[in-house]
């Protein structure tokens, strides 16, 4: 019996060394962090954290947040004090990778958190086939699901079948969950049925709701689904558990740190052959990694074969070097199946007959438990505690004026001349408005009806259509058509006039020239006693209603409108335009008409107007730094000693002068503030470890210093962090 392997198992004093390694899952709004290892030959999850947010933007805050979910998954993490995690596995989402390497965008991202958190990558996993591969192996069988992620911007729909992702989608957020998750399935190839199981991930979202409002969706009116979905969120930590666990798991076989599992008797004999031929060095390369060997430090032959990225060295010190690119082998999960080894039952404790051998080792326990037990809370004295110490500094106003010339001509800056080379952007607009109008106007139709004119002359009488027919109230009417009235006959007993029929509209709309029978009509300018007309049935058909009109001011409210939300939209688009590293004038932006049309005329009878418009935008864009480096030689000789000028609190205003042909002369305008001169990371290692009222003293001598508030946590903790990364440094100015 081995006496020495007894005591290790009973008192845990001569534990076997064993390795924690980190796992970062990262997507486009939150960082979570777990601590994970390898234990009786399988990954075990230590401890995990919770989201830390961030914006998907700035670097800096991407290792802010980073920084902040490992220290929460150390203060969890319950293994043997002392070893601090140092190697990490990333969760990438499927944006940031570009087939099997990290897309070049990203990897300053990835090298500033390794370099600014001293941790050492060692692989990275894409998130969503690490959950996959994770719902694969507690689940026995290769999932069917649809797997939705869902953050208040937007969501992304992956469509799995028999455990293979088929393809993700993005779709931006709209009032409407449920029609956004439809938008992102119809882009998917139609025909198949849906799998009938929706899983939701996202730590920072409501997902009880978001699955309320997908259950109440009419799915089967919608898409192909066999019948109404199951809708389920999955845990908050399940993502990063994925990651950790499946991303550990192959990158832990390809270290020897776990057996691989041999093949089943039933595998058939030509794929055991295929899959045996070559040396296990092959095999590990597949997956990304060099056994034995720093993937930092290593620099593989190149090989046309080598399906997977070759890691890169990244520099051994602080300094970046430009053209340095972060290479990270992936870590390549087994697509169709996974094969776990049984499970083993523990090696039996030996027993010991003798009580006296049991005493000793009872006592070497407790003091080995008494050790374990000073050297975490001595861990826990150095990382647990953090500090915020607020600096309210004096700082000076500087305000200064002066002429600068942006001109697109321009190769390099000229600062004697005062002179930045600029962009001009231009672009063209387009769009569409209808308004209601706010006009009236009366329409309606004319009343009609036959007439008989009466000729008592001797002579004919030829009439136009322009002869106008006037009824005793004055209502007017035309004829229709010329018409000749015969003279009058007989003998001068009994005469008889002349007579014709003739039909007459009224010159105007209205139901009151609806006349009645037998109304006497005046014939033009002619005489009653020779010439009149009788209507012999009544007049009909006059009509008359308000109805919208479109006015001119109609259209020009309507052109102004339109004019102005092209005008909000043309910055965006024009931004699109910019060189990188310019900004763009707002001031010099400037526009022109290209065409204009209006669906109907001033006057016309319409509820609505619309316009079709097309605008001409241009502007100006500059370098930023090269304005900068010339406010900098007008200001810097103004700086009081002990204060600097900061280019990140510096904010032209721009107002045009004049412009002559390519070049612009502007008026530029800074008012910006002076802060005193402080190192942050000298006052981190000075006051880190001591009492609030030594910093005080440590600090009182910095220049313009007005106060300082030190905050710290846990707030009964007597000292400031040991470790000073943990002191956050906020300055503020009075």
């Amino acid at each position: 019996m081995e006496i020495p392997n007894l005591i290790s198992k009973i008192a845990g004093s001569k534990e076997e060394e064993r390795e924690y390694f980190l796992a970062i899952e990262i997507s486009f709004h939150a960082v979570k962090a777990a601590i994970w290892s390898v234990i009786n030959g399988k990954t075990h999850i230590i401890s995990t954290s919770s989201s830390s947010p961030w914006q998907g933007k700035e670097i800096d805050d991407l290792t802010n947040a980073s920084d902040t979910a490992i220290s929460v998954a150390i203060q969890n993490f319950k293994g043997p004090p002392g070893r601090e995690p140092k190697k990490v596995v990333f969760g990438l989402p499927e944006q940031w990778v570009d087939g099997e390497k990290i897309s070049s965008h990203y990897q300053p991202y990835l090298r500033s958190v390794c370099q600014k958190l001293e941790i050492k990558p060692i692989g990275f996993v894409v998130t969503t086939e690490a959950i996959v591969h994770h719902l694969k192996s507690t689940e026995g069988v290769p999932p069917s699901v649809i797997l939705i992620d869902v953050n208040e911007l937007n969501i992304e729909v992956a469509l799995v079948r028999l455990g293979q992702i088929v393809g993700l989608q993005k779709v931006a957020r709209s009032v409407s969950l449920g029609e956004d998750v439809e938008e992102g399935l119809t882009r998917f190839q139609a025909g198949d049925m849906l799998p009938s199981r929706i899983l939701l991930h996202d730590a920072d979202a409501d997902l009880e709701e978001a699955k309320q409002q997908l259950l109440d969706y009419p799915w089967l009116d919608k898409l192909p689904f066999l019948h109404l979905p199951k809708v389920d969120p999955l845990p908050n930590d399940f993502s990063i558990k994925s990651v950790a666990l499946s991303g550990g798991t192959e990158f832990a076989k390809t270290q020897g740190l776990i057996a691989q599992t041999p093949l089943s008797p039933k595998t058939n004999e030509k794929s055991a052959q295929s899959d045996t031929q070559g040396d296990s060095n092959s095999k590990t390369k597949d997956l990304g990694f060099i056994k034995d060997k720093d993937i930092l430090q290593f620099t593989p032959a190149p090989s046309q074969s080598d399906s997977m990225p070759q890691p890169d060295i990244l520099p051994q010190t602080q300094e970046i070097k430009p053209k340095r690119k972060l290479k990270l082998p992936r870590i390549s999960l087994p697509k169709i199946k996974f094969s776990f080894p049984f499970r083993q039952k523990p090696p039996p404790v030996p027993e010991i007959g003798n009580q006296r051998q049991k005493r000793p080792l009872f006592k070497l326990a407790l003091a080995g438990t008494a050790a374990l037990t000073a050297i975490s809370l001595a861990a826990a004295y150095y990382f647990v505690p953090k500090a915020t110490v607020t600096f309210t500094v004096e700082a000076k106003s500087i305000n200064k004026q002066l002429t600068v010339s942006i001109d697109p001509q321009l190769e390099s800056p000229d600062q004697l001349a005062k002179s930045i080379p600029g962009q001009l952007v231009e672009i063209e607009i387009s769009g569409q408005k209808t308004q209601s109008t706010t006009g009236q106007k009366t329409i309606g139709e004319p009343a009609a009806g036959e007439v008989t004119i009466y000729n008592a002359t001797p002579q004919a009488k030829t009439l136009s259509p322009a002869t106008t027919l006037t009824s005793p109230s004055g209502l007017r009417f035309t004829l229709t058509q010329e018409t000749t009235i015969a003279s009058k006959s007989g003998t001068a007993d009994l005469a008889q006039p002349g007579k014709a029929t003739v039909q007459i509209k009224a010159t105007s709309i209205g139901e009151e020239y609806n006349l009645a029978s037998e109304t006497r009509f005046r014939v033009g300018n002619l005489s009653e006693a020779d010439f009149i007309a009788k209507n012999q049935t009544a007049l009909s058909g006059g009509s008359s209603r308000k109805v919208s009109a479109i006015t001119k001011t109609d259209q020009e409210n309507l052109k102004k409108d339109l004019e102005s939300q092209l005008w909000q939209d043309s910055k965006e688009k024009l931004l699109t335009k910019v060189n990188d590293g310019n900004s763009l004038i707002d001031s010099s932006i400037s526009q022109s008409v290209v065409s204009f049309e209006y669906d109907g005329k001033a006057g016309d009878a319409a509820d609505t107007v619309s316009l079709n418009l097309v605008l001409r935008v241009s502007a100006l864009a500059f370098n930023p730094q090269a304005l900068n480096d010339i406010i900098e030689s007008e200001i810097s000789p103004s700086v009081p000693n002990g204060y600097q000028l900061t280019k990140e609190n510096l904010d032209p205003k721009f107002e045009i002068l004049k412009t002559q042909e390519d070049r612009t002369d502007f008026l530029v305008s800074i008012e910006t503030k002076l802060l005193p001169r402080i190192s942050i990371d000298q006052i981190r290692r000075d006051i880190s470890g001591k009492t609030i009222a030594q910093t005080e003293t440590i600090l009182k001598n910095l220049p313009g210093l007005v106060r300082v508030q030190v905050k710290l946590f846990p707030k009964s903790f007597p000292f400031l962090p040991l470790r000073s990364r943990n002191i956050e440094i906020i300055i503020e100015s009075n």
